[in-house]
C-alpha cells in the first residue's frame, strides 16, 4: 500500500530524508520467560507507558501471556498495532516487559527517540495508520509489520531532531497540563451537579413514598437489534436519545416488533424514559419527559416510568427524581445498596420519592432542571475547551516535524519557555 497521507504532507519538506520503518528500526522481541521481579508496564494512547499494579490491575494477564510479555530497555519503541490509530505509540523511559501483543524496537544512532515518537503521532502518520487497517473491529484495525516496515520515516539531521524535540516536549507537556487541569473542572463539575440535585429534589425527607405506589415501572424491551424489514417496522429510543430533561430525536432507529411488544413497551405521551446503559458512567440515568413526538415509538433498553391515575404527580418532577436518585448516590441511600449505575425497574421501585403538593413538585422540577441546564452549559465549554487544546497540540506537532514551523534555529527562550 502507498503512503499517500504522509508522503503528501512531507512533499515539499526541505532538509529532511525518507528511511523505511523496517531497515532503520530492529524489532527486539526479547521475552520475559520466568523472571518475576520486572515491572509490568501499559501503554495508553495518550502516548505513555505507565506501571501496572500486579494481581490487582485490570489487565493482569494469564500465567504463559507473563511469560511472553517482551522486554523493553529505555529509549525503545513500543507500539501496540491494535489501537496504533488511537495514538498508542511510546518511548520506554524505564526497563520493564510488556504485552506480548505489543511491538518493541530499538533505534540506532542517528535517530532521537523523542524525536521519532512525535513523528508517529503527527497527524500525516495518525491518518496514514487509518488508511492501513480495514475496519474498526479488534482484530481489523491491527495494523500489519508489512504496513509497518515500509512507512517511512522523515528525518531531519540530528541536531534538528533534538531542537524540535526539545520544543515539542516543552510545549506538549505545557498543554498536557492545562487538559489534565480541564479534566479535573469536569470532574468537580459533576460532583457539585449531584450535590446540587439532591439539594434541590431531597429537601426533606419525612415525605417519603416508594415510587411503585405512584407509578408502574418496567425495564424496555431488551434484545439485539434487528433491522430486517417487516410489517412492523416502528421507532424505538435508545440511551442515545435520551439527555437531562430532553428527548433527541436526531437519530432515531427503527425495528421490527412484534404486535405484544408494541403493546407492552410502546410509549405514551407523559412517560419517563431513564438511562440504563451508556458509553459513560455519567450518563446513566438521565431521564426525560416523552411528549409523543413520534407515534408507535418503543421504549428500548431504558427503563420506562408510567405514572399511575394520579392527579396529584407531576412527571417533570418525577422525571429530575429519576436523575437525581441515580446522579447523587441517592439510589443507594433509598434502595438499600442497589446499584447506582443500572438500577433497572426492580432497583427504580424500591427508591423513595418526596409525595409533595404539585405545586412544589414543579417549582422542585424547576430549579433542578436550571441545574442541569447550567451545568451542561458549563460541562460543554470544558469539553470543547479540551478538544480544542487536543487539536492544537496534534497541529503544533505537525508543524514542527514537517518543517511548516521552524524551530530548529531558535534560541533556548523560544514561544515563551522558561528558562
Amino acid at each position: 500500500m502507498s503512503n499517500l497521507a504522509i508522503d503528501a504532507a512531507f512533499a515539499r519538506s526541505s532538509g529532511r530524508l525518507a528511511y523505511r520503518f523496517g531497515r532503520l528500526l530492529s524489532r527486539r522481541e526479547d521475552r520475559v520467560g520466568d523472571s518475576s521481579d520486572i515491572q509490568r508496564l501499559s501503554l495508553s494512547s495518550a502516548g505513555y507507558l505507565y506501571a501496572r499494579e500486579g494481581a490487582a490491575d485490570r489487565q493482569h494477564a494469564s500465567e504463559s501471556t507473563e511469560r511472553r510479555s517482551l522486554r523493553i530497555d529505555r529509549n525503545q519503541l513500543v507500539i501496540n498495532p491494535m489501537w496504533l490509530t488511537g495514538g498508542s505509540v511510546a518511548i520506554s523511559e524505564q526497563s520493564g516487559a510488556v504485552s506480548p501483543d505489543y511491538r518493541v524496537f530499538g533505534c540506532p544512532p542517528g535517530v532521537l527517540p523523542r524525536y521519532l515518537h512525535h513523528l508517529l503521532r503527527s497527524k500525516p502518520y495518525m491518518d496514514q495508520y487509518n488508511l492501513f487497517v480495514r475496519a474498526n473491529t479488534t482484530f481489523d484495525r491491527r495494523i500489519q509489520q508489512d504496513d509497518l516496515d515500509q512507512l517511512p520515516l522523515w528525518l531531519p539531521p540530528f541536531d534538528q531532531q533534538q531542537r524540535i524535540a526539545d520544543f515539542l516536549d516543552d510545549r506538549v507537556a505545557r498543554i498536557d497540563r492545562i487538559t489534565e487541569a480541564r479534566s479535573g473542572q469536569r470532574k468537580e463539575l459533576e460532583l457539585h451537579r449531584r450535590g446540587a440535585l439532591v439539594e434541590a429534589i431531597f429537601h426533606d425527607r419525612d415525605r417519603l413514598v416508594p415510587c411503585s405506589q405512584l407509578s408502574e415501572i418496567r425495564l424496555g424491551r431488551q434484545r439485539s437489534p434487528q433491522h430486517e424489514s417487516g410489517d412492523h417496522m416502528v421507532p424505538y429510543l435508545r440511551s442515545a436519545n435520551v439527555g437531562d430533561g430532553r428527548i433527541d430525536l436526531g437519530d432515531v432507529k427503527r425495528m421490527n416488533f412484534t404486535p405484544d411488544e408494541q403493546r407492552v413497551f410502546g410509549l405514551q405521551p407523559g412517560d419517563i424514559l431513564v438511562t440504563e446503559g451508556s458509553a459513560s458512567p455519567d450518563a446513566v440515568g438521565a431521564s426525560a419527559t416523552w411528549e409523543g413526538d413520534i407515534g408507535g415509538a418503543v421504549c428500548f433498553q431504558n427503563t420506562l416510568i408510567r405514572l399511575r391515575a394520579r392527579p396529584n404527580c407531576s412527571p417533570d418532577f418525577l422525571a429530575v427524581w429519576a436523575r437525581a436518585s441515580h446522579a447523587a448516590g441517592a439510589a443507594r441511600v433509598f434502595a438499600g445498596g442497589a446499584s447506582i449505575l443500572h438500577l433497572g425497574s426492580e432497583g427504580m421501585s424500591r427508591l423513595q420519592m418526596p409525595l409533595l403538593p404539585l405545586g412544589e413538585q414543579r417549582s422542585r422540577a424547576a430549579t433542578a432542571s436550571k441545574v442541569l441546564q447550567f451545568h451542561a452549559i458549563a460541562d460543554d465549554s470544558l469539553r470543547r475547551s479540551v478538544e480544542l487544546l487536543l487539536e492544537y497540540k496534534q497541529s503544533l506537532i505537525t508543524a514542527a516535524v514537517t518543517g511548516e514551523l521552524d524551530v530548529t534555529t531558535a534560541r533556548g527562550n523560544i514561544g515563551g519557555r522558561e528558562e
